[in-house]
C-alpha cells in the first residue's frame, strides 16, 4: 500500500471514515467459512447497515442520484453474480471485511473469539467521491471558535495515541471536511478552511471536498506552504491558535511554536490548548451523523509460538536499553509499540489488532499498562500479571505522571508519537527529567525475530494462494460474460483469503480500482462508481490480510485484454525499478532516502515519476505501515537494519486514464560479497504473486532484469505450488504465469 512522499506537520494518519454503530458479527463458534451466509443475509440490511452514517440531505443533490443508482446496480450485480456461481455465496457489496479478530481455534488464547464485521456496500458514504455537505459543520465550528476565543483551529488527523490508523471515535478531520484519505491536516479560520494533504491523494480530495467551502493545499508542491508558515503568514497580530492537546504530537506543535517564533515573532501568535475537542462539539449536536463510541471489544492474548519472544523477555531487553540510556522509564504511547511488547492483540481499530492503552516500562523489568478494565479476561489478566505487569485504568495514566512523590524520575517518550496534554504533564512534574527521544520499542519491534521471519514466509504462501485463485476467478469471469465490479472483485478476493489457515482480517480497505479509478493512488471501490472490470479493463489491486503469524500487503497491476504500447512501456519501467530495487546489495549503514532513486531511474528516464514513497515497514501481525523504516526521497535518518519488513512498491498513475503499482513485501538480510571488506545488506521477497507478463515489454528489461523476473517467477511456482495441490486449474494458472519470459515473447495470455 502507497505511502506518503511529502514529511508534513500532523503526519499521523487515519484510514477510513467512521463507520455504522450497527455492525453484524460472527459468533465464537464461527469459522472464516461461515462468513458466505452472513453475506446473504446481509444483502437485506446493507442500507438499513448504512442509516446512521449519513443522510441524503448530506450529499449535493447532483451525486444524490448517482449514488443510489450505484447502489442499486451493485445489488443487481450480486445477485447476478452469486446465481452463476452455483452455490458459491457472493455477497457482493454487501461482502464484508472482517478487522482484527482472530479466528476460533481449539486452545487459542481469545477473550472472545469472533468477528467484527463492516459492509463493503455504503458503510464508508460519509467519505465517498460524492461531495458531502460540510458548510453547516464548518459554520458551528467557526461559532465555537468564537466563544472559545480562538482565531484559527488545528485539526490533525491523529488520535491521543498519534496513530496512524485511528478508531473511529477520533476521525474528526474526516468528519468535519468530508475528505477520507489517509492522510491530512486542516487549518480552519473565521473566512478560510484549508485541508494539506499529499502527492496520494490531491485527485481524490479535489473530488471530495466541497466548494468553495475548503481549499485543497497539495503538500509539498512549489510555492505551497507549510501548514505551520501559513498560519504564520496569515495571522493577524495578536491571534490565538486553538488545539485540542490530546489529539496534537508535541513535534507537531513544536513544529507550529517555531515557525510562529522565526516568521511572524513581531505578531505575538499564541498558541492555546482547548478543554475539549471543538469538532466533537459539532459532531456531538450533529443530528444525522452520530458520533461513534470507543471499542468495548476484549484484548486477546497473541501467542508466543507466532511473537518469538515472551513478555517478561521483552521487559527485560527493553530494562537494558533503559539502562544503558541512563533512563529509569519510558512512556509508551503508540498502540503497537504496546501491542507488541505486551504479546496481545485488540480490536480497537479497523484491520489493525491493536487496543486503546498506555504503557510505562521501568528499569528493573516491571510495567503499567493503563486500558479499559473492561477489556481485559482473566486470562489476559494473569497473563499480564505473570511478566509484572500492572493494569490501571485508561485515564489513570495522567495521574501517575503528575504523581510527585515517586520522588527524582528520568523518563523517555517520544515527541512525535505522544499527545500534547501527557507531555506537558511531564514537563510540569518537577520530579521527572523528561528525555524526548524515538522510542526504543519501535526499533525492537521493527527487528523481526526468527519465529517472527518464517510465520512472515508462511503467511505470504497462503495469501500468494489466495490471490492465484481470484485471479483464474477473474478470468473465468470473464471469459463466461459475468459481470465483476471493483467491489465484487474484492469481496471475492476477501472470500478466498478467509479459507486460509490462520486469517483474521484484511489488513487495510481493498484497493480495487479499474483504469483512471487506479490513477487515485488509494482509491476506495466502495465509495467509487463501482466499475466493472471487463477484458479491455487496466486494473490495480491491492490488498492485504492480517493473519495470526503475520500481515501482508500486495499489488498487482493486471490488463485482461490488449494493453497499450504506452501501458507497457510505463509498467516495464515501474517493474525494471522494482526488480532495481529487489536486487540491490548497500552497506548497512545505508538509509532508505539513499535508495529510493534506483525504484525511479527507469521511469525517470522516460519523464515519469510517481507522488508517493517507494516503501514502508510492515508489523507482524500489526499495523502495515510500520516505523521506523522506509524508502523514501524524504529524508530519513535511520539506518536499514537486517531483520526490517519494508514493501517495495514503485509505480506510475496518469490520471483520468489508469494507474500501475508492483508492491512486493521484502525483509532486509546480511549478504556475501566477493570481498566481504564489511557488512552489506540485500532484500529478500516475502510476496509470492506472479507478476502479468503481458503488461511487460522484454524489448526494455536488460538480460539480467529477465533473469531476475524469471528467477523470481520460479521461486513462486516452488513455493506456492504445494499449496495449490488439491486445485488443479489453479495450478496451471499459475504453472502459465510463471512461465519463463525471453527477448522474443509473444502472444502471452498472462
Amino acid at each position: 500500500m502507497a505511502t506518503r512522499n511529502i514529511p508534513h506537520p500532523g503526519a499521523q494518519v487515519t484510514s477510513v471514515l467512521a463507520r455504522p454503530s450497527l455492525q453484524p458479527r460472527i459468533s465464537a463458534h464461527q469459522s472464516p467459512g461461515h462468513v458466505d451466509s452472513r453475506l446473504q443475509r446481509m444483502l437485506s440490511d446493507r442500507m438499513e447497515s448504512s442509516g446512521p452514517q449519513f443522510s441524503t440531505s448530506e450529499i449535493s443533490p447532483a451525486h444524490q442520484v448517482t449514488l443510489w443508482g450505484g447502489a442499486l446496480f451493485a445489488l443487481v450485480a450480486s445477485i447476478t453474480v452469486a446465481a452463476f456461481m452455483a452455490g458459491r455465496r457472493l455477497g457482493a457489496r454487501s461482502a464484508v471485511q472482517p478487522t482484527a479478530y482472530p479466528q476460533t481455534k481449539p486452545g487459542m488464547h481469545v477473550g472472545r473469539a469472533d468477528y467484527r464485521l463492516y459492509p463493503m456496500a455504503m458503510a464508508s458514504v460519509a467519505g465517498t467521491s460524492d461531495v458531502i455537505v460540510t458548510a453547516h459543520r464548518v459554520e458551528h465550528l467557526r461559532h465555537l471558535m468564537a466563544e472559545a476565543g480562538v482565531s484559527a483551529y488545528l485539526i490533525p488527523s491523529s488520535d491521543p495515541h498519534m496513530s496512524e490508523y485511528t478508531p473511529e471515535r477520533y476521525m474528526q478531520r474526516g468528519y468535519i471536511t468530508g475528505f477520507d484519505g489517509s492522510f491530512g491536516f486542516v487549518v480552519v479560520t473565521q473566512k478560510e478552511a484549508l485541508l494539506w494533504t499529499d502527492g496520494r491523494y490531491f485527485l481524490q480530495a479535489s473530488q471530495q471536498l466541497e466548494s468553495p467551502v475548503w481549499t485543497l493545499m497539495k503538500g509539498g508542491q512549489p510555492g505551497v506552504p507549510t501548514s505551520h508558515d501559513w498560519v504564520a503568514a496569515n495571522m493577524d497580530a495578536g491571534a490565538v491558535v486553538g488545539f485540542d492537546p490530546w489529539t496534537m504530537s508535541s513535534t507537531v506543535y513544536s513544529q507550529f511554536a517555531a515557525a510562529f517564533k522565526e516568521k511572524a515573532a513581531d505578531k505575538g501568535i499564541q498558541m492555546k490548548p482547548l478543554d475539549g475537542n471543538l469538532v466533537d462539539k459539532v459532531w456531538t449536536e450533529d443530528s444525522k451523523v452520530s458520533m461513534p463510541t470507543v471499542s468495548k471489544d476484549p484484548v486477546f492474548i497473541h501467542d508466543v509460538k507466532y511473537a518469538g519472544k515472551s513478555v517478561v523477555d521483552k521487559l527485560t531487553d527493553l530494562a537494558k536499553e533503559l539502562e544503558a540510556a541512563g533512563q529509569d522509564r519510558i512512556l509508551l504511547t503508540a498502540l503497537d509499540d504496546i501491542a507488541w511488547l505486551l504479546n496481545l492483540r485488540g480490536a480497537d481499530v479497523n484491520f489493525n489488532p491493536v487496543f486503546l492503552s498506555y504503557c510505562i516500562a521501568c528499569r528493573d523489568g516491571t510495567a503499567q499498562v493503563f486500558m479499559d478494565p473492561a477489556k481485559v479476561t482473566a486470562e489476559v489478566a494473569a497473563h499480564l500479571t505473570a511478566a509484572n505487569v500492572t493494569l490501571l485504568p485508561y485515564k489513570q495514566v495522567a495521574d501517575v505522571l503528575a504523581d510527585t512523590s515517586q520522588g527524582p524520575v528520568r523518563y523517555s517518550y517520544d515527541p512525535s508519537l505522544c499527545n500534547m496534554k501527557l507531555c506537558q504533564i511531564l514537563e510540569d512534574n518537577p520530579k521527572a527529567e523528561c528525555t524526548p527521544q524515538p522510542s526504543l520499542v519501535m526499533f525492537a519491534k521493527s527487528i523481526k525475530n526468527d519465529v517472527e521471519l518464517r510465520g512472515m514466509r508462511r503467511c505470504h504462501v497462503r495469501d500468494a494462494a489466495a490471490l492465484c485463485k481470484y485471479f483464474l476467478w477473474l478470468e473465468d469471469q470473464h471469459a463466461a460474460g459475468h459481470p465483476v465490479t471493483e467491489v465484487t472483485g474484492a469481496a471475492q478476493l476477501a472470500k478466498f483469503r478467509a479459507e486460509g489457515e490462520h486469517f483474521v482480517s484484511l489488513s487495510f480497505e481493498t484497493i480495487s480500482s479499474v483504469d483512471s479509478n487506479a490513477a487515485i493512488i488509494h482509491y476506495n471501490p466502495n465509495n467509487g462508481d463501482q466499475r466493472p472490470i471487463t477484458a479491455d479493463s487496466m486494473y490495480l489491486l491491492d490488498s492485504g490480510a492480517q493473519y495470526l503469524d503475520g500481515t501482508t500487503d500486495v499489488t498487482r497491476t493486471m490488463h485482461f485484454g490488449t494493453p497499450s504500447a504506452k501501458q507497457k512501456e510505463c509498467f516495464t519501467r515501474a517493474l525494471k525499478g522494482h526488480l532495481a530495487l529487489s536486487n540491490c546489495v548497500f552497506p548497512d549503514h545505508v538509509t532508505g532516502q539513499q535508495l529510493d532513486v534506483l525504484a525511479r531511474s527507469a521511469l525517470w528516464q522516460a519523464g515519469l515519476d510517481y507522488n508517493h514513497g517507494t516503501g514502508h515497514g510492515v508489523g507482524c501481525f500489526l499495523n502495515v505501515h510500520e516505523g521506523p523504516h522506509g524508502i523514501s526521497p524524504r529524508p530519513n535518518t535511520n539506518k536499514l537494519m537486517a531483520g526490517a519488513i519494508v514493501s517495495n512498491e514503485p509505480g506510475y498513475y496518469e490520471d483520468g486514464e489508469f494507474g500501475i503499482r508492483i508492491e512486493n513485501l521484502c525483509y532486509f538480510k546480511e549478504v556475501d560479497t566477493k570481498y566481504n571488506t564489511k557488512r552489506f545488506l540485500g532484500m529478500e521477497d516475502l510476496t509470492l504473486v506472479p507478476i502479468q507478463k503481458k503488461l511487460v515489454d522484454v524489448e526494455l528489461l536488460t538480460d539480467a532484469e529477465l533473469d531476475s523476473l524469471n528467477a523470481y517467477h520460479q521461486r513462486v511456482l516452488k513455493e506456492v505450488s504445494p499449496m495449490l495441490a488439491n486445485e488443479e486449474r489453479v495450478l496451471e494458472w499459475l504453472k502459465e504465469a510463471c512461465a519463463p519470459l525471453n527477448h522474443v515473447a509473444t502472444g502471452l495470455s498472462r
